[in-house]
């Protein structure tokens, strides 16, 4: 096929004259995830690796390979960005029968041999609409923690690995706000914010409590016009490389000015002079 032998779900038969004189090693892969209603997908991509038993390549002279390439990995796709984390691998050998394979060596069918690699995938959803407390609580990242990158502000094209110590970090709002106080010139909104926080394996309780402590520190986000986003309360969720941060805040937001009917209201008159002489 003079390329990478590597398929979705299911390889070519191996009836294919395409295939021509090598079949392996080769690799199919199976993604399986669940998509929620707040920006993120949770699943596992399953990679299996196939050689034969004839005494050349064997799966784990390969999975070593496709674990560091594939391990801490972020990737952009269409409208979601994936975060891949490798979580365990197990042996296997495949005794389908004598179609699976074509070849005959030393007078007998050869074995396949197999490795499946298993990685949990965090997905982000890309095209949700940044809110006004999104908007500030990106800005204050950018500008209390140098070692994050944020979703909407910083480029991520095709994949990416992070250096150590560097995370990724992505805002979504949680759908319902909650008016707590109604004042002269403004009412008070309470706002969740959960941020999806991803490093690389091991960092990520260290760095998800260092933007816990400095967030808690500085006690508020600044809105767009100008107004300040109380901290309320702030959680974290650690995990080897993937956190979860809820934070709550208090905002002001002045109401709109109450407008007449449909057809205007009459603010200005003008005479004309001349026209009132001469009656």
């Amino acid at each position: 096929m003079e390329k990478p032998a590597v398929f979705f779900q299911n390889a070519p038969s191996d009836l294919l004259a395409d295939w021509g004189e090598e079949q392996f090693p080769r690799i199919d892969y199976l993604i399986d995830k669940e998509n929620s209603a707040f920006g993120i997908s949770r699943g596992i991509l399953k990679v299996n690796i196939w050689c034969l038993d004839d005494g050349g390549i064997l799966p784990e002279d390969i999975a070593p390979m496709v674990i560091q390439l594939l391990h801490g990995l972020i990737i952009k796709a269409g409208r979601e960005i994936s975060y891949l984390s490798w979580q365990k691998d197990y042996l296997h050998k495949d005794i389908s029968g004598k179609s699976l394979f074509s070849s005959n060596r030393a007078g007998r069918e050869p074995t396949g041999l197999g490795v499946t690699l298993t990685f949990s995938l965090q997905a982000i959803w890309l095209d949700q609409e940044e809110t006004m407390l999104v908007t500030a609580a990106n800005d204050w990242v950018k500008g209390h923690c140098k070692n994050l990158l944020v979703m909407g502000r910083d480029s991520i094209t095709g994949a990416l690995r992070l250096e150590p110590g560097q995370g990724l970090i992505s805002w979504q709002q949680m759908p319902i706000s909650a008016m707590k106080k109604q004042s002269y010139g403004y009412s008070w909104i309470e706002g969740e914010l959960i941020g999806y926080l991803a490093t690389n394996a091991g960092e990520g309780a260290a760095i998800g409590e260092r933007l816990l402590a400095d967030l808690s520190l500085s006690g508020e986000i600044v809105l767009k016009d100008g107004t300040p986003g109380l901290l309320q309360q702030v959680h974290l969720k650690p995990g080897r490389e993937w956190c979860q941060i809820t934070a709550a805040f208090r905002y002001g937001v002045i109401p709109q000015k109450e407008t007449g009917p449909a057809y205007g209201m009459l603010d200005h008159i003008m005479l004309n002079e001349d026209e009132v002489n001469k009656e």
